[in-house]
């Protein structure tokens, strides 16, 4: 479910009837730049569905950088999804990666990250917030 349909349910909830314009406030607040509180993931398999290997290469998009997923981890270090190596991921059945932003250190993947971590981009948010 993207914000928009979130937030269409929470003020329909809050009406006795249906109101026909729901749709439209909740486009309206959104585009006056609400957004819901930051998803918190707990586990390494909630991190791999985050941005999986195999959606990106079904998708075509695998290798583009400005599609990665950013999270920060429950230390404050802030992670982008590790774009170069995904049929290596699905091949192997490896976990997915993460590169610390403004490092040059070698990713981690979500087995050894610090939980819970902060969704602080999904792209496919993004990318719903616009319909």
């Amino acid at each position: 479910m993207n914000d928009r349909d979130a937030l269409i349910g929470i003020i329909e909830a809050c009406t006795p009837r249906p109101v026909p314009e729901s749709r439209k406030m909740a486009t309206n607040i959104l585009a006056a730049g609400w957004r819901p509180p930051a998803r918190m993931i707990s586990t390494a398999a909630e991190l791999d569905e985050l941005q999986s290997a195999a959606a990106l290469l079904d998708s075509g998009r695998g290798e583009r950088s400005e599609l990665a997923a950013v999270i920060r981890d429950a230390r404050g270090f802030v992670y982008s999804r590790d774009m170069h190596n995904l049929e290596e991921e699905v091949v192997h059945g490896r976990p997915a990666g993460w590169w610390e932003a403004g490092t040059s250190r070698d990713d981690r993947d979500s087995t050894t990250m610090t939980f819970p971590v902060t969704v602080l981009l999904d792209p496919t948010e993004e990318a719903d917030h616009g319909e």
